[in-house]
């Protein structure tokens, strides 16, 4: 019994004497090159943290501060490395690292780019952490692959990974080339790993006016984080096209938070705020619905230079046509775009029916000051009929809209006539292709082109 309590006494002396090995203190280089003293304690190989042992650190970091002032030094400088997967950093983990930043002047962080496992609570904590500029910085794993890859976790949410990305350009960390929204592990259904979504942040970098991601299948995720990125100057984007961009109602939320800026955060220079200069939003062919195009509804009438809204080929039906028809009398849009030769939404009649009553926007308009009115509207392949059909030729007298198309809209001939015969004088372009027009139609069209 005394041989195997003395064999076990060794076995854990060796091992507890092997985790403290895998904790290594350097000379930190750094401060070498700057001519001070300083130490780097590497944490990335002493495996899995304890919350109470980020508090130990911070004690020992105390001691050392005490004696040196005693001795009439100032604080040696020291930084310290973690690893979030190695590490299992979690909430109370960065909570407790923030606290230890305010705390101590002297200290450095520096952080990997894999946050795969973490949720939403230790995102929240791993933004106040990036957001201090020049306390903590991060760094790629060094495998193959990853180099300058921040990797954010797909169950975190759009709002948060935007967050993320925000710190990273707030920050400064050009040391990130690319953010991966990526599972940690394989589909337990199928076992097929699934693919990464990347987003450039290079290509972000180089066209501050402009957001153009098309033809990404970016999803909610990755659109989050690219809004998220450029948020600090969204006062100087022009343009935003992200067309087929997989971009669902999270998406669209994420997209509105960048156009409307947030006004409790103003009084910080760094964030440009609202997207007062956006001049054209494409939003075509993605699966945004009626929540989204709500979401996208209250940016509107911010968004003081925007003239030209595409989101045609959505799942937008009667309650975002409301939204928008709501918003769209206070706003600069001089051209919407519902639907085009590809394909629309399904507004149906009553979504027509809201729509027609932005059209008489002339009195709104000059309550926001505006100068444009609504002047161009396709509706193509939205599915109004001739109810729809009714509900626009209502208003169109009393709009400045002069460009419509109402192709491939089950309009008939009853719908094609009402139409045409409330077309006011000096009107441009009525598209009535793919509706079913008979030959009854055309007397009804000569005497409308004679006006």
């Amino acid at each position: 019994a005394l041989c195997s309590t003395l064999c076990g006494l060794y076995i854990r002396s060796r091992v507890e004497s092997k985790k403290r090995r895998r904790v290594h203190v350097t000379e930190d280089p750094l401060h070498s090159v700057c001519g001070g003293q300083g130490s780097l304690w590497d944490f990335t190989q002493a495996g899995p943290l304890l919350p109470e042992q980020i508090a130990q650190i911070e004690h020992l970091i105390s001691e050392g501060e005490r004696a040196a002032v005693i001795a009439g030094r100032q604080p040696p400088r020291r930084r310290l490395i973690f690893a979030a997967q190695q590490n299992d950093l979690k909430k109370l983990h960065l909570s407790s690292l923030n606290g230890l930043l305010d705390r101590h002047r002297a200290i450095t962080l520096q952080l990997d780019m894999d946050w795969r496992s973490v949720n939403d609570a230790a995102l929240e904590n791993l933004v106040k952490l990036l957001t201090r500029k020049g306390r903590c910085q991060v760094r790629s794993s060094g495998k193959k692959g990853d180099a300058n890859r921040f990797r954010l976790p797909a169950r975190g949410s759009p709002p948060m990974l935007g967050n993320v990305a925000e710190a990273i350009a707030l920050a400064g960390h050009v040391e990130v080339e690319c953010i991966s929204v990526e599972t940690f592990e394989a589909s337990s259904s199928t076992g097929v790993t699934i693919p990464p979504i990347n987003v450039d942040l290079g290509a972000l970098r180089l066209s501050p006016q402009e957001l153009v991601l098309n033809r990404q299948q970016l999803g909610d995720p990755g659109v989050a984080a690219a809004c998220g990125f450029v948020r600090p100057w969204a006062g100087r984007l022009v343009a935003a096209r992200l067309m087929e961009c997989n971009i669902g109602d999270a998406g669209a939320a994420a997209i509105s938070r960048l156009l409307l800026g947030e006004p409790g955060r103003a009084s910080n220079p760094a964030i440009a705020g609202a997207a007062s200069s956006l001049r054209e939003l494409v939003l075509s062919a993605n699966r945004i619905g009626d929540a989204g195009a709500a979401s996208l509804a209250e940016a509107l009438p911010k968004c003081d230079a925007l003239e030209r809204l595409l989101i045609d080929r959505n799942l937008i039906g009667r309650v975002g046509a409301e939204a928008l028809a709501k918003r769209l009398p206070r706003s600069n849009i001089r051209e919407l775009v519902f639907g085009s030769h590809l394909g629309g939404n399904p507004l149906g009649a009553f979504g027509a029916e809201a729509l027609a009553s932005a059209f008489a926007d002339e009195l709104e308009r000059a309550a926001a000051d505006r100068a444009n009115r609504l002047e161009a509207v396709n509706l193509e392949g939205c599915g109004i009929g001739e109810r729809g059909a009714k509900a626009l030729a209502a208003t169109l007298p009393r709009s400045a809209v002069s460009v419509l198309s109402l192709a491939a809209d089950c309009l008939g001939d009853a719908g094609a006539i009402v139409v045409l015969e409330a077309l006011p004088l000096g009107f441009l372009s009525l598209d009535l292709a793919g509706n079913g027009i008979s030959d009854a139609v055309a007397s009804v069209i000569g005497s409308t082109m004679q006006r």
